[in-house]
């Protein structure tokens, strides 16, 4: 797991909702179970296109549980790999008829500076890391740290999280181009092809450099590990 810095290019975008939490055990249990789903969609005009999204389980029956390392309904579903993750979102789709996915990194990236409301912090939400992510040996319950500006927990700390895009070393090409301070690309999207899969986000005992808003890293997409899950975005 190779970690890099780097500032994203101002991006537009284009998604309705971007998950105020990570994926909680109870949920991931529940839908990798075939249970079926009622969604609570929260919204505020005021966040735009960041609105909250909640999601609540209910009817879970007894089926055997996906192997982890920290064991809680509320604490974040982990020793997921991408595909597993792409697994729980077909089936997620399925149940509900939305468009359910993962974020491309450079829609992680915004909604961890918090958007249009961004105050620019070191961390996601707060220049203080006892705040957002403190060390720690384990994972904690999701939302139980301080949020960022758009209301999002935990883009700092408590686990890795995947997202859609292959991993390059630099933004170039078609999809990332070289940019200056005052470009502004739209929608953009990781390279076609690659070998690893971005994660961003750090986890519960990252070193502290690692937990800053612009660290990237990458793993092989079928790697499962105890301080990487996900989280969703509702797309177009």
């Amino acid at each position: 797991m190779k970690k890099v810095f780097l500032f994203i290019v101002t991006v537009l975008l284009s998604f309705n909702v971007f998950a105020q939490l990570e994926v909680r055990q109870g949920s991931f249990h529940k839908v990798e179970g075939f249970v079926n789903l009622n969604m609570d969609k929260q919204t505020d005009d005021n966040d735009g296109p960041y609105a909250v999204l909640k999601i609540r389980t209910e009817n879970i029956d007894g089926k055997q549980r996906r192997q982890l390392s920290f064991k809680g309904e509320d604490l974040p579903v982990e020793n997921v790999s991408w595909y597993d993750a792409q697994e729980f979102i077909e089936t997620l789709n399925n149940l509900t008829g939305e468009k359910f996915r993962l974020p491309t990194e450079a829609e992680w990236e915004y909604a961890a500076r918090g958007g249009e409301k961004t105050k620019n912090y070191i961390y996601s939400g707060s220049n203080d890391i006892a705040k957002v992510a403190p060390y720690s040996l384990k994972t904690h319950p999701v939302g139980t740290q301080l949020a960022n500006e758009l209301g999002i927990y935990d883009m700092t700390g408590n686990v890795w999280e995947w997202c859609q895009d292959w991993f390059q070393n630099y933004y170039d090409g078609p999809t990332y181009k070289e940019y200056t301070s005052d470009e502004t690309l739209s929608d953009p999207i990781g390279p076609a092809s690659g070998s690893t899969r971005v994660i961003r986000g750090c986890c519960f005992d990252s070193n502290i450099r690692y937990r800053q808003v612009t660290c990237r890293s990458h793993d092989e997409p079928d790697i499962r590990s105890n301080n990487c899950g996900f989280r969703l975005v509702l797309g177009t």
